[in-house]
Parts: C-alpha cells; sequence; structure tokens
C-alpha cells in the first residue's frame, strides 16, 4: 500500500523545515510521496521549485507534488487558468462561500478544513453532492487537531466528524494530513 501526505509546508511555504527534511522523514515512516502546498503567492518561482524536487526526489526516493493554495475566489480562478503548471490544487476552507466555490470547480483537488474558525461543519448536503460530482476531496487536519486546546478540540472533533459523515453518505473522498510545518 502507498501512502502520500498530501498538505505539509516546506520553509519556502511558511513552514520551519527543508523540502529534504520533509522528504527524508517521510521515507522514514514509509511514505512514498507528500505534496508540498506553496500559498497563492509563490507563483512566480515554479520551475525552480520543479527542479529542487526532482533532486529531492532523485536523493530519497520519495515522491514530491506540487500544490498551490487559494485562499479567496480570486486566487482560485488565477489558479484554475495555470492549472496544468502544478500537481494538486488546494482551496483553504473556512468562508461558506469559498467553499462552495470550491467543490463547485472540478479543477480543485482538495478542500482543505472546511470547517476552519466556523460554527457549523462547513458543509451540507448539497455541497457534498457536488463535491462527489466534482471529485473534491475533503481534508481532515490532524494539525488543527493537535494544537487545540481541550474545549476547542471538542468543538473541532464534532465539526470534522459531520464532515466524515457527510462525506461517507454522498461518497466524497476524504483525506487525512499532518498539516506539518516541520519535519
Amino acid at each position: 500500500m502507498k501512502l502520500y501526505d498530501f498538505y505539509v509546508k516546506p520553509e519556502f511555504s511558511e513552514g520551519k523545515s527543508s523540502m529534504l527534511d520533509f522528504a527524508k522523514r517521510a521515507k522514514i515512516l514509509g511514505y512514498s510521496g507528500i505534496c508540498i502546498s506553496h500559498p497563492f503567492e509563490n507563483l512566480k518561482n515554479i520551475e525552480e521549485i520543479k527542479e529542487e524536487f526532482k533532486k529531492v526526489e532523485k536523493e530519497t526516493g520519495v515522491r514530491i507534488f506540487m500544490g498551490f493554495e487559494a485562499s479567496s475566489p480570486q486566487e482560485l480562478q488565477k489558479l484554475t487558468k495555470i492549472r496544468r503548471e502544478y500537481d494538486v490544487l488546494f482551496v483553504k476552507g473556512g468562508d461558506i462561500s469559498l467553499n462552495r466555490k470550491a467543490v463547485e470547480t472540478p479543477e480543485v483537488d482538495v478542500l482543505l478544513h472546511p470547517e476552519l474558525g466556523r460554527l457549523d461543519s462547513g458543509l451540507n448536503h448539497i455541497m457534498a453532492k457536488l463535491a462527489n460530482k466534482n471529485n473534491v476531496a475533503i481534508e481532515v487536519d490532524f494539525r488543527e487537531i493537535l494544537l487545540s486546546s481541550k474545549n476547542t478540540r471538542s468543538h473541532i472533533l464534532s465539526k470534522i466528524s459531520d464532515n466524515i459523515r457527510l462525506s461517507i453518505k454522498y461518497r466524497v473522498p476524504l483525506i487525512i494530513c499532518s498539516g506539518a510545518c516541520s519535519h
């Protein structure tokens, strides 16, 4: 079985560890690959990053995917226009209209933590049906759970479990990611 962590952030993408450190740790943990997430602003150096990916892949044997993260409808629109230049399109959830736009857009691969900062789960049955139709995966972010306090953690887990139930009922792909910023 192949395992992948599809949401890690190295030093050039808001994190603390290098891509090489992440790849080495992934190899130790038995992962076949990782996906490096970049915020939208880092579109300038795609080719440089691709070259570094190749070097790290060759050195570690771990497959590295390039992902970009949209945090607004405008960023999502720009990223869909250049969709063929990278591997994974993430949408940072939380805002209900952005969550809806993400599940309506077939180019989107993963809706990241739709419940982020919300009192509800950030999804409903209509959005789950759209996610199924457009093959948009819903992410469960382990980092959000790990770093929260006791009361907040129970609220987050409740919202996440609602999203898991919806995803199972409507056959929406689910992914569990570390959200790691450090190896």
